[in-house]
């Protein structure tokens, strides 16, 4: 049957398609407004303050969303795992993400009809009610705040690292330190500019990751204190270690949990996969080049540590490499940390200016500075927010010896479920299974089988980290 094509403003979808979403969906055109509207009385001001941003930004933007310190430990899984799996469970991975972000765009494209979806909560919303979207906003925002902690902590750690033996302070500065960088990264709040930096941040990585190629090509030449490791096509590490190794490829292309607040902000969702393609291929490319040259210069030799940085003889080539990751990190941390803020600022930002102000006469809640606004005012409560959540964030880290296990443990349970687990349930929802079998049904599938399996491993390999004490 011949389908009549739509004009939509930023593409182009079938009439079918339109009738399929507007069935499946479980608000109609009228709801859809109502909620919209609702959400606006709530401060929640995002479907008229998107950017609109090519697929060029928006691939760095993603690239820095997915690469961060995971890179570090590739030589390690390459080491531990073998050539064969390495290789393999990259290619895996990024296949996975790719169509995890296929499922969400689709979604997101249909659901345009009725609603415009911004978020994992909201699509929560939109396809199983306000018990969803609570379940996702206990998710989401609990693991972007870990993932910020997480970033905070490998800043922190690595200055240590490096003046420990030149100075006495203690490693609780350095995450000090690291917080309050954090927080001047994170002022550059609108996507436009959080693109901008991601730029910096991909070259920032990119540097010491080939002058770690040419510090440890040297350094093997000295069989003495380098010797060379074996190299194998298949690894002969105990299970729990090749899980581990395996859970360290999994979760570095995680970052699906932004894939909807990314969408609002581009000029033309319809090239979102174009983006995400671009992205998540050089991102593997970047994972499988350093992983294999170092594994292939160094095999699993015994020097080998992760991050692998750490293995780099002492001298100027690894000061250099190391102060450039952690300005890596020091800059990755801005977008996780954006849509982290974001949420803070829309739940506490009113109640803070009622306190304040006062109620407003039509009894809406008091509005929230939009992302664009470079306003003193608006600048002053954003400073607020981002300070107060990366100074948590920070405190946690200092007050809790074992948080890095603990943010292991929780991010392994979540981020599965927002990579895998959830796209595929989405799509399930929206398009329900009973009435049409699809294909698009069995990648759903698929990947919701994969996420669980994931899961169990994830939270295998880090219960099994916890006992052993590592």
């Amino acid at each position: 049957m011949e389908m009549t094509t739509l004009e939509m403003e930023d593409g182009a979808v079938t009439a079918l398609d339109e009738a399929e979403c507007t069935q499946s969906s479980s608000i109609s055109s009228k709801e859809a407004t109502v909620d919209k509207e609702k959400d606006l009385e709530n401060g929640d001001d995002s479907h008229d303050t998107n950017e609109k941003l090519g697929w060029i930004l928006i691939a760095f933007l993603l690239v820095c969303d997915i690469i961060g310190s995971g890179v570090l430990s590739m030589p390690n899984a390459a080491a531990t795992l073998g050539w064969f799996p390495f290789f393999f469970v990259n290619t895996v991975c990024v296949i996975i993400a790719c169509c995890s972000g296929y499922l969400l765009w689709k979604l997101r494209q249909a659901l345009r009809q009725t609603a415009d979806v911004h978020s994992y909560p909201q699509a929560m919303k939109v396809i199983f009610g306000d018990k969803a979207r609570m379940y996702a906003n206990a998710n989401v925002y609990p693991v972007l705040f870990l993932y910020v902690a997480a970033f905070c902590y490998t800043q922190g750690s690595s200055w240590y690292e490096i003046f420990k033996d030149e100075s006495s302070l203690p490693l609780n500065f350095w995450l000090l330190v690291a917080g309050l960088v954090s927080i001047l990264v994170i002022q550059y709040r609108s996507f436009e500019q959080m693109a901008l930096v991601s730029t910096i941040s991909l070259v920032l990585i990119m540097i010491p990751i080939f002058i770690s190629f040419a510090v440890i090509a040297e350094q093997v030449t000295d069989t003495v204190n380098y010797p060379v490791g074996p190299r194998v096509l298949f690894g002969s590490a105990p299970f729990d270690e090749s899980i581990v190794a395996t859970m360290d490829i999994v979760y570095s292309y995680s970052g699906a949990v932004v894939f909807f607040e990314i969408m609002s902000n581009m000029l033309e969702v319809k090239h979102f996969m174009r983006a995400l393609v671009v992205s998540q291929g050089s991102s593997y490319v970047v994972y499988c080049m350093t992983g294999g040259v170092v594994y292939g210069l160094a095999g699993d030799a015994v020097w080998l540590v992760s991050p692998y940085i750490g293995s780099l003889k002492p001298g100027s080539g690894k000061t250099v490499a190391e102060v450039m990751v952690i300005m890596h990190v020091a800059l990755g941390v801005i977008v996780f940390a954006n849509v982290l803020i974001q949420g803070v600022q829309k739940w506490l930002e009113p109640f803070v200016k009622r306190l304040i102000h006062g109620k407003l006469e039509d009894g809406k809640r008091h509005p929230v500075a939009r992302l664009t606004d470079s306003s003193w005012t608006a600048r002053g409560w954003w400073f607020l927010w981002s300070s107060s959540t990366v100074l948590l964030a920070t405190l946690l880290n200092i007050v809790i010896p074992s948080f890095q296990v603990l943010l292991g443990l929780i991010a392994s349970l979540i981020s599965s479920q927002t990579t895998m687990i959830w796209p595929g349930v989405l799509d399930l929802g929206h398009n329900s299974i009973r009435k049409k079998f699809r294909k698009q049904h069995i990648l759903a599938i698929t990947l919701i089988v994969l996420g669980s399996a994931i899961l169990v491993l994830g939270l295998y390999g880090n219960v099994t980290n916890i006992i052993k004490g590592d």
